[in-house]
């Protein structure tokens, strides 16, 4: 069947039309995924990091938990610094300071990575298009999902290990092992029981009476000492009075030299050492 020249020229036209409508659909669908408004005048800023911590092109970007932008490039400038681009819809743009802070955070535990703007006073001044902002790198809440993912590696090679050594132990060797620890258990029961048996609570009741006796003779002596500190005694003048002590001396030392005095020393050492019978 031969197609009429007008009918082909309308075929023509609806398959422009169509695939004018499938792109323009397409567009607006990615821009619906970017979260952007199409007809809002953008400017951009730009920040540098040491490292983009997962965070892609089309990311958003925030303030004060508003959607305000979103994140056009991430390039680098060296080895360990990266440059952002991230876009602004103009009319957020006098409300971010030149004081203001970046902070790269998570959605939700799991969540997708965004851009957040912190900070920024009355006093300061406003950013212009292309200015840098800084960021504040590793906030508290990555530290945390670090540490985590660190306890979680950790955790995963030491049941590893774990699992190799129990997978050596043969079924009859553990067995061996727990009826060992039975056993400790009992004889550890067994030793106490002895214990009580053996009234420990009054042997220790024992010693406590015994530690005051001896408190009690400390003070006694301690009082002895005292009274022959005060005086009048013997033991005190032995003590404390040098005259009787020198007089004392001499007397010692003149009997080594008269043999009469000598004689009656000793004859009255041998009287003291006879039984009372005699």
């Amino acid at each position: 069947m031969a197609i009429r020249p007008q009918d082909k020229k309308n075929i023509i036209i609806s398959g422009i039309f169509v695939g004018l409508s499938t792109l323009a659909s397409m567009v607006f669908i990615m821009m619906l995924g970017k979260e952007d408004s199409i007809f809002a005048h953008k400017q951009f800023l730009k920040t540098r990091v040491t490292n983009a911590q997962n965070l892609k092109e089309g990311a958003a970007v925030q303030l004060k938990g508003v959607k305000i932008g979103s994140i056009q490039t991430i390039v680098f400038e060296k080895l360990d610094i990266l440059i952002v681009t991230f876009s602004v819809s103009g009319i957020y743009m006098p409300f971010i300071k030149t004081d203001s802070l970046l902070s790269i955070r998570t959605q939700g535990m799991l969540g997708d990575k965004y851009l957040e703007i912190l900070g920024g006073s009355e006093s300061g001044g406003h950013v212009q298009e292309g200015d840098y902002l800084m960021t504040e790198e590793n906030n508290g809440f990555d530290k945390i999902l670090s540490k985590s993912e660190d306890i979680l590696a950790v955790t995963s090679r030491v049941l590893g290990k774990l699992d190799i050594l129990m997978s050596g132990i043969q079924q009859d060797s553990l067995a061996i092992i727990m009826n060992d620890l039975k056993l400790t258990m009992r004889d550890s029961k067994e030793i106490m029981s002895e214990f009580k048996k053996n009234n420990i609570g009054s042997t220790l009741k024992n010693f406590s009476e015994s530690s005051k006796h001896l408190e009690q003779s400390t003070g006694s002596l301690s009082s002895i000492s005292k009274q022959i500190e005060k005086g009048p005694g013997t033991a005190h003048s032995l003590i404390y009075e040098h005259a009787l002590y020198d007089d004392l001396a001499s007397l010692l030392d003149g009997s080594k030299r008269n043999k009469v005095l000598k004689y009656f020393i000793r004859e009255t050492i041998k009287k003291s050492e006879k039984p009372a019978s005699e």
